[in-house]
């Protein structure tokens, strides 16, 4: 943390959000081709020492847009397992007592107690300062250094997106974007820098989350394209559908489906920016995901998904790998979809439902076994179709049908997913979680299975000692009857 810079730009902005996006305007052409929207081109002098006060002032509702995705928002603060620190509201670890004062690391039960109850409006308070004093401060200086200093709005958003979670890789950034010059794709992939070791905790989670910064950055996104997602989208798009090859793939096929995948069950972020008192953008779209490609299968496949509607979604991503039977990203997207036409039969229809589920599984075992590397890209799939088999295999022991056999192999599934996901170094806590509950689950039909051997047990017991006791007296009666003749 810049405590100078904190000290400089002393005065917290005013939490009264913008009536509108600026920059904005409507625009009735909305097709892939273009690279950029009205003022989107707009240069910001990072010379300028009124540079971070004036692209706050403009930016400040899409960069907070871009916030409710890319960051996790938590009302209250949570410690991550792989974590020595708390994080509250949009990704914040610090807090900033005020003007001219250092900021304190969230890390203890001290510090978590003076942000725990903090209103939703104090938070983004914060939230501000952060941008202010940290991360615009930390790209500025970094430009500066490599003389990157006439950037575009859309440039700044991809360098703050990376900067906010990891500062500390801006310079090896930035100095990657100087030397790619005008080339859009190594632009991209500058953002793949993860520090000298070429390491972060969640390297998998962080490459997706890069992606987004290169897109943002060579102008095929905004914040307004963003704005229409689920929170937390973006680490839902498989990194393999991402890049190849080490390299970031930037198409407009590739971006149109990215910006289709959605969290299931996830929140909008439109929702979550009025529950925080953010104004919606309504502004230029680059990308109209209404408009599929008549060859885009896997955009069609998860627009059918996004709709529920399994079986057609089921037919294309089936045709997508007959097209290319190295499409992994299909095998995953197509068991889950077996998966989900499973639970809609459920309670409904049984046997429709079993085959349902023992598709996925079957589906699970080809994909596996077309995964032959360590590519990480290879094993978060391969993660997620051992976690497709363990839901498949958990609902056909819920259903009762082999439940012994079925909880054991959801176990065993729901384990090899776990192993992957961490090789993979991606966030093992939905593996976790969802292990967690299925033991709870396994536990309870254990304890129900002992207790009904328990009580058969125990009337086989009684019906024993009753025939025990019969066969006795029937021996009795007879010594009696012999005795008296």
């Amino acid at each position: 943390m810049n405590v100078k810079n904190a000290m400089k730009y002393g005065t917290t902005l005013l939490l009264a959000m913008m009536t509108g996006c600026h920059g904005m305007q409507e625009n009735d052409d909305r097709s892939m081709e273009k690279n950029s929207v009205e003022n989107n081109t707009d240069s910001y002098n990072l010379k300028d020492k009124n540079f971070i006060k004036k692209f706050m002032n403009d930016n400040l509702n899409e960069i907070l847009i871009l916030l409710c995705d890319f960051e996790t928002y938590r009302e209250k603060p949570k410690k991550h397992k792989k974590e020595s620190v708390y994080t509250y509201s949009l990704g914040l670890t610090w807090f900033y007592p005020g003007p001219g004062k250092k900021p304190i690391r969230v890390d203890n039960a001290k510090t978590k107690s003076m942000v725990e109850n903090l209103s939703k409006q104090d938070a983004l308070n914060q939230v501000k300062m952060h941008l202010e004093y940290e991360t615009l401060t930390k790209i500025q200086s970094c430009c500066k250094t490599y003389g990157l200093t006439n950037l575009t709005k859309n440039q700044i958003f991809g360098l703050l997106i990376s900067a906010y979670q990891l500062p500390g890789h801006t310079d090896g950034i930035v100095a990657r974007l100087k030397n790619a010059k005008s080339d859009k794709q190594k632009q991209a992939d500058a953002f793949q820098y993860l520090g000298k070791k070429n390491n972060s905790n969640f390297k998998t989670g962080t490459l997706k989350r890069r992606w987004w910064c290169g897109a943002l950055y060579t102008g095929l996104i905004t914040a307004a394209d963003i704005q229409n997602k689920t929170c937390d989208s973006f680490s839902v798009v498989k990194l393999a559908n991402l890049r190849s090859k080490g390299k970031y793939k930037m198409t407009p096929k590739v971006v149109k489906y990215a910006l289709a995948v959605e969290k299931d069950n996830g929140k909008k972020i439109t929702e979550m920016a009025k529950e925080l008192n953010i104004n919606l953008l309504s502004g230029t779209y680059i990308v109209n995901n209404n408009e599929p490609q008549d060859d885009d299968i896997m955009f069609k496949a998860l627009s059918a998904y996004n709709k529920k509607d399994y079986k057609t979604a089921i037919d294309l991503y089936s045709r997508a790998i007959e097209k290319s039977t190295d499409n992994i990203a299909a095998y995953s997207d197509l068991s889950i979809s077996y998966k989900k036409l499973g639970d809609s039969f459920k309670g409904k229809n049984k046997k429709s439902a079993w085959g349902y589920y023992e598709k996925c599984c079957e589906i699970v075992r080809t994909g596996i076994n077309k995964i032959n590397t360590d590519e990480i890209e290879k094993l978060e799939i391969k993660a997620q179709l051992y976690y497709n088999a363990g839901m498949a295999r958990y609902a056909l022991a819920d259903m009762g049908i082999d439940k012994a056999k079925n909880y054991k192999n959801a176990q065993k599934n729901y384990e090899n997913a776990k192993f992957n996901a961490e090789k993979a170094e991606i966030d093992v806590e939905p593996y976790e979680r969802a292990l967690d509950k299925f033991k709870n689950k396994q536990q309870s039909f254990i304890d129900a299975q002992n207790n009904i051997k328990q009580q058969e047990t125990q009337k086989t017991g009684k019906f024993a000692k009753a025939a025990q006791i019969v066969k006795q007296k029937g021996k009795k009666q007879s010594v009696g009857k012999t005795r008296s003749r």
